[in-house]
């Protein structure tokens, strides 16, 4: 059983622990996390949690509601999972907090229908899923779907009118950078409502990892340009991670194709509901704000 764990106005709900997608920068390893299973605990448990949670806040303006840290919530071929995730969302729904969810999996219609019946105001829900190539996800994602699959699962929210992400994370510069052009092409195809980058996290045996990948080992530069960040979802241990600047000019890019695009999903949630973002990433002058105005004092004139 893992509890949830509450981090810069996020509060981390896994409903499934563990997952098959074998990727190379998978850091599931730091819980030893592998073959996915149920996370045994009750909706009841987990509000008692946030109930107990100085820092939680309930309601539309609250907490954001981050379903999925520790494990895919939606893996291809174990229905009995899916179903665990699918209702555990819908309970979560009924709390009224703005809610995030993603996976690396499509996800049949029938389930979709599901959730959407559950959502309480627009823009409550935000789906996300993740990209890091488009031509080599194979090499270095093998066992998750194809991310064409993943788009067509982000349209078939959107036409349902909830709001859809897609994380470019990790941002590989020298894989995922040199395809920026060919993903936003595909983000606009897909009708994709928001794009985040983030950094490239590992520790040791995650570096080793990378490193054992013939793909990604002559494209891994991790030089002084790499930082010390907590892991969104873990905020108890230093991880060491690639800089925020150097994704910078791939924000900027997308913005310039129309796409917006931030450094943090908790600022597409603030972004979609026009709230202040709980992170508070603008107010301490954070290195993942990027200044879109959402998080300004209003400032009213005569």
């Amino acid at each position: 059983m893992l509890k949830p764990n509450y981090m810069d106005g996020r509060f981390f709900v896994s409903p499934v622990l563990g997952c098959l997608g074998a990727c190379s920068y998978c850091y599931l390893e730091l819980h030893d996390y592998a073959r996915p299973r149920i996370n045994i605990l009750s909706i009841e448990e987990i509000r008692n949690i946030a109930t107990r949670c100085p820092d939680f806040v309930f309601g539309k303006s609250g907490t954001i509601i981050s379903v999925g840290a520790w494990g895919d919530i939606f893996p291809h071929g174990f229905h009995d999972l899916i179903k665990h995730s699918v209702t555990m969302i819908t309970d979560l729904l009924h709390w009224g907090n703005p809610i995030q969810i993603m996976s690396k999996y499509e996800l049949p219609n029938e389930y979709i229908s599901k959730i959407v019946d559950s959502i309480q105001y627009p823009g409550q829900l935000l789906y996300s899923t993740t990209i890091t190539s488009i031509d080599n996800w194979r090499q270095i994602e093998p066992l998750t779907s194809d991310p064409i699959k993943r788009l067509e699962t982000c349209l078939h929210f959107h036409k349902y009118g909830v709001p859809t992400n897609v994380l470019l994370k990790p941002f590989f510069q020298k894989v995922t950078g040199t395809e920026l052009e060919v993903i936003a092409d595909l983000l606009l195809k897909y009708e994709i409502d928001y794009c985040t980058i983030g950094i490239l996290y590992w520790d040791e045996h995650i570096m080793r990892r990378i490193l054992m990948n013939p793909f990604l080992a002559d494209k891994i530069c991790i030089t002084e340009e790499s930082g010390d960040h907590y892991l969104d979802c873990d905020g108890y241990q230093e991880i060491r991670s690639a800089t925020v600047p150097s994704l910078l000019n791939s924000v900027l890019f997308l913005r310039s194709k129309g796409i917006r695009s931030f450094l943090k999903s908790s600022c597409v949630n603030s972004n979609i509901l026009k709230t202040v973002n709980p992170s508070g990433y603008y107010h301490q002058n954070s290195e993942f704000c990027i200044d879109c105005g959402n998080c300004r004092p209003l400032i009213f004139s005569d």
